[in-house]
């Protein structure tokens, strides 16, 4: 199975001024057409509690969506949304066994961090904003970590300087 993270952050690194920010407030057109492009393509979504709840949504068109919770009586889904709980470990297993072979892991900072470090993502696209939040989440504070990247593609999205980069991850816990 390939989990391929979609993720966006500012110049500094954040992805967000808080854990109640919306990123699909901030970010620009041309991110969120990538968005829905290439998760329309992967077909099969995960996304961490937050930002299942920021998204505003509850069905997503043309994809089938697991939304990383322990508490699912606090969420309502929509048609093929279904909870998931877990660590990246168990989670990845049970959408294999689902018959996945194709995941757009959309997290947020907890959810994307703990798949990183698990070593169980094989490509990623950053979209690279032209903005400063200075703080805010990043997607690694304090921890110590050595994942290796390789660029496959960077693409400038807009005139105002929206980068669009894309990485295969060269190693991780099972990558080495």
């Amino acid at each position: 199975m390939k989990i391929t993270l979609i993720m966006v952050s500012t110049l500094d690194g954040v992805i967000a001024k808080s854990s109640d920010h919306n990123a699909f407030e901030w970010t620009s057109k041309e991110d969120k057409e990538h968005f829905m492009k290439t998760s329309k393509s992967i077909g099969v979504l995960l996304l961490g509690g937050n930002t299942f709840k920021a998204s505003g949504r509850k069905t997503y068109q043309g994809r089938v969506a697991y939304v990383l919770t322990n508490n699912p009586q606090n969420y309502e889904f929509g048609e093929n949304v279904y909870p998931v709980s877990g660590t990246p470990q168990a989670v990845a297993a049970h959408l294999r066994a689902e018959g996945h072979d194709d995941v757009a892991l959309i997290g947020g900072a907890s959810v994307n961090r703990d798949f990183l470090k698990a070593g169980l993502i094989d490509e990623m696209y950053i979209t690279i904003e032209p903005q400063i939040f200075g703080k805010g989440l990043h997607i690694f504070d304090d921890d110590d970590v050595d994942i290796k990247l390789q660029l496959l593609e960077m693409i400038k999205l807009n005139d105002n300087g929206t980068i669009l980069l894309h990485y295969k991850v060269k190693n991780g816990a099972d990558k080495k």
